[in-house]
C-alpha cells in the first residue's frame, strides 16, 4: 500500500467517524472520540510524508495540502479540551476537515500525472 492510498483511506475513515460523532453515532462508546483523535495524528504524519514537496507549478497547492491537516488537528485538539466556543469550533473543524480531504485528493491526484498531461479517458 502506498502512502497516498494510506492517507486517503485514513482521511475517509476520519470523515466517517467525525460525521458520526456530529450526529450522535458512537460505535465504540466514549472511545470513538479518542479513536478519531488518534487517527488525526496518523493523518497529519501521512500528509507530511505522502504529499510531495519541491519546486513546480503545483507547489502552492502541495504546501496548503500539507498544512491543512495540521490546522484541522489543532482545532480538533481545542475541541477535545472543551473550550467555550464549542459549537462554532465544531462547524469550523468540520469545514476544515472537508477542505483537508479535498486538498489532499487534489495534491495526490495531480502527483500521479505530469504537469500539462490530460487526464486519462475512463471507458
Amino acid at each position: 500500500m502506498t502512502l497516498g492510498l494510506a492517507l486517503r483511506l485514513t482521511l475517509y475513515a476520519q470523515f466517517v467517524f467525525g460525521l458520526g460523532m456530529r450526529f450522535g453515532w458512537r460505535p465504540f462508546g466514549p472511545g470513538t472520540q479518542h479513536l478519531h483523535l488518534g487517527l488525526a495524528v496518523v493523518v497529519v504524519a501521512l500528509a507530511v510524508l505522502a504529499i510531495p514537496r519541491g519546486p513546480g507549478p503545483r507547489q502552492a497547492l502541495r504546501r496548503v495540502a500539507s498544512f491543512f491537516p495540521v490546522l484541522t488537528f489543532v482545532i480538533g485538539l481545542a475541541l477535545f479540551l472543551r473550550p467555550v466556543l464549542r459549537p462554532v469550533l465544531v462547524d469550523l473543524h468540520a469545514l476544515l476537515g472537508i477542505g483537508t480531504v479535498a486538498l489532499a485528493e487534489m495534491a495526490l491526484s495531480r502527483r500521479a500525472r505530469p504537469a500539462g498531461a490530460p487526464p486519462s479517458a475512463v471507458p
